[in-house]
């Protein structure tokens, strides 16, 4: 009975190991086909080719094309975040790496180049279908929050929540600008240009810290 068990155990395991290599070839084909000519002309079926699985292999894994997106960009967003770095930052009160944490916003990935190209696809594609404006929508509000809690521990207390709010809706916006300045201008200057914008929030996030906590009573 145990070694009966054991094999089971294996041939689960062994299953499992090919649905998760699908899966990754599924996503690193529609990863390209959606960079490379956009969510409409790239269909199942061509993902599916490029990523040597049949069509109805891969509607086992998705149920449609917007699945596919969801898993993309949840997938990216979490490795981005990166939230367990931030809160331990938070936790340890280590402001510098906090502050770095905010940084990469306005950082350019070396190992992903062509990253802002999906997410531009991802953003126009939002305005066309309601169920990738609300994967894109419920992006936007995990990494506002996660931006909020950093803030938070820059500049904490109530009577600057206002104020930290402005500044997070400030980094997302610039955030946003600066992907599609990339596309507009491939050989805009960026990290000159990051580092100028990071300057214009740590002016912001100063005065926050600084300006004296309002007393209610008064």
């Amino acid at each position: 009975m145990p070694t009966t068990r054991k094999s089971a155990d294996k041939v689960m395991k062994k299953r499992d190991s090919r649905a998760e290599d699908r899966r990754a070839r599924i996503l690193s084909a529609a990863r390209q086909l959606f960079t490379q000519y956009g969510f409409h002309a790239s269909g199942v079926a061509r993902i599916a080719a490029d990523s040597g699985v049949k069509v109805g292999q891969l509607y086992r894994d998705f149920a449609c094309k917007e699945d596919i997106v969801a898993e993309l960009v949840r997938a990216d967003v979490v490795e981005f975040l990166d939230e367990p770095a931030l809160r331990a930052a938070v936790e340890a009160r280590d402001f510098a790496l906090v502050r770095a944490w905010i940084a990469r916003f306005l950082e350019e990935d070396p190992n992903d180049p062509g990253s802002y190209a999906l997410f531009a696809e991802m953003f126009a594609e939002a305005t066309r279908n309601d169920r990738v404006g609300d994967i894109m929508r419920e992006v936007d509000a995990l990494v506002r929050g996660n931006i909020l809690s950093a803030l938070d521990a820059l500049a904490p207390g109530e009577e600057r929540a206002a104020r930290r709010s402005e500044l997070a809706d400030f980094i997302l916006a610039v955030g946003h600008g600066v992907l599609f300045r990339r596309i507009s201008d491939p050989d805009v200057h960026h990290a000159e240009l990051s580092r100028y914008i990071g300057q214009l929030i740590d002016s912001e996030l100063a005065k926050i810290m600084q300006d004296p906590p309002v007393n209610p009573t008064r």
